[in-house]
């Protein structure tokens, strides 16, 4: 049979369909013969053609990967005698690999321990003093080890010791390539007794990279996984040696003359480092080596007739994902902004920073402006309070640069800064934009690439200014409808509309919409972590719709009906109607609704069209729609939504039977998910249906590929006609193993995700948590299934996805305890306790175990909702207020995964980077929501165990942000204990640890921590009231000093309150005649409209108790009345409140009233009158 065989194999190979599709017929049918096993085993060792053994060694390799339990015992002994035989006589490199790769595949079945003749050949080969033995044996024990790395673990001391060797002949690159790549496969693997031997192979390591590097780029280039895989299983082996890893690097990274895999693999690995053991790197002293290494890498000018690929007026932008040398220095000096203090880090960055500015080569110029962008995100306080005046006026000289390269770069530094540096940047409006307006009427419009950029500038920077752009939104609108009537560039039209729709946004649901912060950063090479959106309400855009509308209509109009229109062809008028849609819904959700309300109509039923126009032309149109319903419907109101809602879940489910598409499955569960939240009622009927879908989104596999190496071209034969009807695995079911882990396939060479479907999961879990909260007791039947497959995904690969499952967990939890509150059964009571069970250990796991900073954010987010929401029924098992309370200590004290400084100590006065103090904000938001979920003395313990490391961050020598996060969340705290049981004796016990720290504070030089402060101060008041009546004196001055001088509005207003909490709490500690004259002086409120509560309710307690006292007033109160009456910044209580003293005043007091009311402006004295006479 073996000679009938080689022959078939030979045909395989020949350039003719016809005589391969005639073997693999007989091959198929020689397969069914049990011969088969030693036929091919006779051609692996026997045939005198490389290419026939090479296929018999394929032929083998699949056949054993499936079916090796069919094959019988005696074969199998034979087959794993014959493959090392094979193995030893063979000559040929490529049939060796094949035959180690038919290794790997048995190894999985037959481990060492039961295959001695491996294990021997192994130990003989790698110790030869022959390099060719040496070379063979390490190919063969890579593949071997990579296949099935645990198996080996008893072997690893053996195998270190002998790699301690093998790395030192340098003369033999290929062996130290396989001894590298044994040494990545076992590394995650390796544990405290391989630890002795780990630590001094790493300066080998680099030594042997060396050398690989001078052989052989690409085999360096993987062999430089290593490095990446000790940062990720087992940094603390490669801690001693942090400083020649860097020089390696740093090396690698500015040798021009190598490749860009092998420089961009060098700077990744040091922003690795960063991330992980930035500590390590200050102290070590290699921030300016890296810095003077980056610099030169991110300024280097493009090859002469070349540009950078971000400066390509025309390119493909497909670039965005390009990976160069540039690219990464951006992100090294971005990880370090992310992972630093800033000031360590500006102290040694801007000297080089500025030198680059100052530079007569425009890249370096370039460079210096992408530096100040990059660091926006990471260093955001910093910049905001230290240098943002100064960083703005660089990048507003660069604008008016003579060349385009820096100007562009300006343009995204800008538009960096207005994303990151808010408010304060807006706070330069009057100087921006004016600057902005006029690059913009300067520009060249057959530059699009460029007018891309300065639109993004532009955009990003109107978002946030609310209510400042009223002078400039008639110019804004005039020349973004001029651009819009433009017919000869549809790109423009793209960017005008894109710009209209920024000038309406206020709500946060309209993130995303508009020119995309992602394409930007990737073109820029920026990785985004967060993106900060800060809304402001802008009335004024009601100006100027009308125009616009009818504009919109009109192309709506065109696009729907086929008719010619200056645009261009059909697709290009479906693109502008994309365009067009949405900022319109932006516009409409937010100007005045009775002007819009008769253009709705026609808009809806062209998106309407849309749905329901399953053509491939039209899939980017219709996510469009989608995703401007789902604005459209959390933003213009239940009224007006909500005849519409039902249709649109319709629209949106025959959409998810029509068309396959992730993109367009993602934006109809964000549209399913808005309509839960003005009319869930809507969702009912559609729930079986919706949660389908959904779960089949959380548990597909599509969009993850395996990329299979080398010689797998022999995937015809998978024995699918087998005799005994042997069901084959789909192929990434061979992949993962049951739990979801990914286990180790000699075919598979690496795996790729596509980003929608990684997407479409994310947006699937944050979904279903919004619906299961907001739809209650209909989703109860859909609760566990959706629970259960949300909480497999707190392991997967992706953060985002990660991310998302988690906060989906708080909001079943929430979801769960809303039903039990509308239905207070002891069936719903034990189910919300099933799933506390369940999430908040999960959660607590996260926080401990979790590596990336994002997700532990999430996760105490989440944890932070359920028990806002659960509260005391959140803490009902035994340990589980210990076990929090222990989790946020870890946090403060910065012993989590994720803060990634293991075995390090840890100073509480260390400066420390901006996302890092950004997490202990999220583990000590918790604290509050604990003191008020238990009685105060139950929490005491813990409390007190928290306190100083809270305290700690109040001092002088800690950032603003620190201080203000500290006083802010004392305060906190203080006003939980108002309303628990023993909360006034506990707020009286800490008065005296508290008083200094919140005292210091109100004399702060920032008004942020002023403002907490003196809320702090309040809050202690009313928690301890006559507790501390003897601190009121003191608490009196140091308001009435601070009331003389402070110009503030916000400390103001809550200093106002303050007084006001003080009063409430104990009355008889203030002297009303000196207080309350300059208490209603400070009226009305300006900025912290949410104190009107506080400050109303007292005046209605004074009242009750001392009318003259109130009536002496009577002219100031009046007047502050007036801007509340009627306004949404007042609660309806409070309203009531207010209204009812105001009607008492001029009953009991008419002649006073009528007096006060006299000396009032027209329109207060009409407001009044109409207020007291109502029935």
């Amino acid at each position: 049979m073996s000679g009938d065989l080689e022959q078939i194999l030979l045909q395989l190979t020949q350039p003719d369909n016809a005589i391969i599709q005639q073997a693999t017929a007989q091959l198929k049918l020689a397969f069914k013969d049990p011969a088969i096993i030693p036929a091919l085993c006779a051609v692996m060792t026997g045939s005198p053609n490389p290419e026939s053994r090479q296929s018999a060694a394929v032929m083998l390799r699949m056949r054993v990967k499936k079916h090796w339990k069919k094959i019988s015992p005696d074969h199998r002994e034979s087959l794993k005698t014959v493959v090392l035989q094979a193995f030893q006589q063979e000559t040929e490199h490529k049939v060796r690999h094949s035959l180690s790769q038919l290794s790997a595949v048995m190894v999985k079945h037959e481990t060492p321990d039961r295959w001695p003749a491996l294990f021997a050949l192994l130990n003989e080969s790698t110790n030869s003093d022959n390099p060719t033995d040496r070379q063979v044996g390490l190919l063969l024990l890579s593949k071997v080890v990579e296949s099935n790395p645990e198996p080996f673990k008893p072997h690893y001391r053996q195998l270190l010791q002998r790699f301690a060797v093998i790395l030192q002949d340098l003369n033999n690159p290929t062996a130290l390539y396989y001894c590298i790549l044994t040494l990545t496969a076992m590394t995650s693997y390796t544990g405290s007794e391989e630890m002795s031997l780990m630590r001094p192979l790493v300066p080998k390591l680099i030594t042997a990279l060396k050398h690989l590097i001078q052989a052989d780029q690409g085999q360096a280039s993987e062999s430089m996984e290593v490095l990446d895989e000790l940062l990720e299983s087992e940094v603390s082996i490669i801690v001693p040696h942090i400083p020649d890893i860097v020089h390696f690097c740093l090396e690698v990274s500015a040798d021009t003359t190598l490749s860009d895999s092998l420089r961009v693999k060098a700077l990744s690995c040091i922003a690795s480092l960063i991330r992980l053991k930035s500590k390590a790197v200050l102290k070590q002293k290699l921030l300016n080596p890296i810095l003077q290494t980056v610099f030169p890498v991110l300024s280097a000018e493009p090859p002469p007739g070349e540009q950078d690929p971000e400066d390509e007026e025309n390119g493909n932008e497909d670039h965005a994902d390009s990976e160069s040398p540039k690219h990464f220095a951006a992100q090294v000096i971005d990880t370090m902004a992310l992972h630093m203090p800033p000031e360590k880090l500006f102290q040694q960055l801007m000297p080089l920073t500025e030198a680059c500015l100052a530079s007569e080569n425009p890249y370096k110029r370039k460079a210096g402006l992408m530096c100040l962008a990059v660091l926006a995100e990471g260093c955001a306080d910093h910049i905001r309070t230290k240098m943002l005046s100064s960083m703005l006026q660089t990048v507003c000289h660069s604008l008016s640069d003579g060349n385009q390269v820096v100007r562009s770069a300006s343009l995204f530094a800008l538009g960096q800064f207005s994303e990151h540096l808010q408010p304060e940047v807006s706070k330069y409006c009057a100087e921006l934009m004016p600057l902005l307006l006029g690059y913009m009427s300067a520009l060249n419009q057959a530059k699009i690439g460029h007018v891309t950029k300065a639109f993004y500038a532009l955009e990003n920077f109107m978002e946030n200014l609310g209510s400042e752009i009223e002078p400039y939104l008639p110019n804004l609108m005039e020349t973004m409808l001029s651009a819009l009537n433009n017919a000869d560039n549809l790109k423009l039209k793209e960017l005008a509309v894109s710009a209209i729709g920024a000038i309406g946004k206020t709500a946060p649901a309209n993130v995303g919409m508009g020119l995309s912060m992602e394409h930007f950063t990737s073109q820029y090479m920026v990785p985004v972590s967060y993106v900060s959106v800060f809304s402001h309400r802008n009335e004024k855009v009601k100006r100027c719709p009308s125009t616009f509308v009818n504009r919109i209509v009109q192309i709506s109009a065109d696009a729907t009906s086929g008719s010619t229109c200056a645009s261009g062809p059909c697709w290009n008028r479906l693109k502008l109607m994309q365009l067009t849609i949405q900022p319109f819904l932006l516009l409409s959700a937010n100007a005045a609704k009775e002007k819009l309300v008769p253009y709705f109509p026609p808009v809806i039923e062209s998106l309407k069209g849309f749905l329901v126009d399953t053509r491939d032309e039209m899939r980017s149109l219709q996510t469009q729609a989608l995703d401007t319903l789902s604005v459209l419907a959390r933003t213009i109101g239940k009224e007006m939504f909500s005849p519409l809602a039902a249709e649109c879940v319709q629209l949106g489910l025959n959409l998810t039977n029509a068309v396959d598409d992730p993109d367009l499955r993602r934006c109809t569960y964000g549209l399913f998910s808005a309509v839960s939240t003005v009319s869930p009622g809507c969702l009912e009927p559609h729930l079986t249906a919706i949660t389908t879908i959904m779960l089949l989104s959380l548990k597909s596999t599509e969009g993850i590929m395996a990329h299979i190496e080398e010689d797998k071209a022999f995937v015809l034969l998978d024995d699918d006609d087998d005799d005994d009807g042997d069901d084959d695995e789909e192929e990434l079911d061979t992949i993962l193993d049951d739990k979801g882990n990914h286990a180790v396939d000699p075919d598979v060479n690496m795996f790729s995700v596509e980003n929608a479907y990684m997407d479409e999961k994310e947006d699937a879990c944050d979904a279903l948590g919004e619906i299961a909260f907001n739809t209650g007791a209909s989703f109860q039947p859909f609760l566990e299934s959706s629970f259960s497959q949300v909480y497999e995904l707190c392991n997967f690969p992706h953060e985002d996805v990660r991310r998302a499952a988690f906060g989906a967990m708080g909001q079943f939890c929430r979801a769960q305890h809303k039903v039990w509150q509308e239905n207070p059964s002891e069936a719903n009571h034990q189910a919300l306790h099933k799933l506390l069970e369940v999430v908040l250990p999960s959660f607590l796991e996260a926080v401990r175990t979790e590596r990336e900073r994002q997700v532990v954010m999430a996760v105490l987010e989440a944890m932070n909702g359920v028990l806002k929401s659960c509260q005391g029924e959140a803490l009902q098992s035994p340990e589980r207020l210990k076990e929090i309370s222990q989790a946020i200590r870890d946090v403060l004290k910065k012993r989590t995964v994720c803060q990634g400084e293991e075995g390090d100590e840890v100073d509480d006065d260390e400066q420390q980077a901006e996302y890092d103090a950004m997490l202990q904000e999220f583990a000590g938001e918790g604290i509050p929501l604990l003191a008020s979920a238990v009685p105060a003395d139950v929490f005491l313990p813990h409390l007190n165990e928290l306190l100083p490391l809270i305290m700690n961050k109040a001092k002088s020598s800690c950032t603003v942000a620190d201080r203000s996060f500290s006083v802010g969340t004392l305060g906190e705290i203080l006003q939980s204990l108002v309303n628990v049981a023993g909360g006034r004796a506990v707020a009286g016990r800490l008065s005296n640890r508290l008083l200094p720290v919140l005292v210091a504070g109100v004399r702060d030089s920032d008004a942020e921590v002023r403002n907490n402060s003196v809320f702090g101060l309040g809050a202690l008041a009313q928690a301890a009231g006559p507790l501390v009546a003897q601190d009121y004196p003191m608490m009196l001055s140091l308001f009435s000093n601070l009331l003389s001088k402070e110009q503030d509005r916000r400390v103001i207003d809550n200093l106002c309150a303050a007084l006001c909490r003080m009063i409430l709490s104990h009355v008889e500690g203030v002297p009303l005649e000196q207080v309350f004259p300059a208490l209603m002086a400070r009226l009305p409120l300006k900025e912290d409209l949410e104190e009107n509560k506080t400050v109303y309710s007292c005046l209605a307690m004074l009242y009750s108790q001392s009318p003259a006292l109130v009536v002496s007033q009577l002219v100031t109160i009046l007047s502050a009345s007036c801007h509340v009456l009627g306004s949404k910044d007042l609660d309806t209580e409070t309203q009531n409140t207010l209204v009812m003293l105001l009607r008492d005043i001029s009953q009991c007091h008419s002649q006073e009233f009528q007096v006060a009311i006299s000396s009032l402006p027209a329109e207060q004295k009409t407001t009044l009158t109409a207020v007291v006479n109502h029935s």
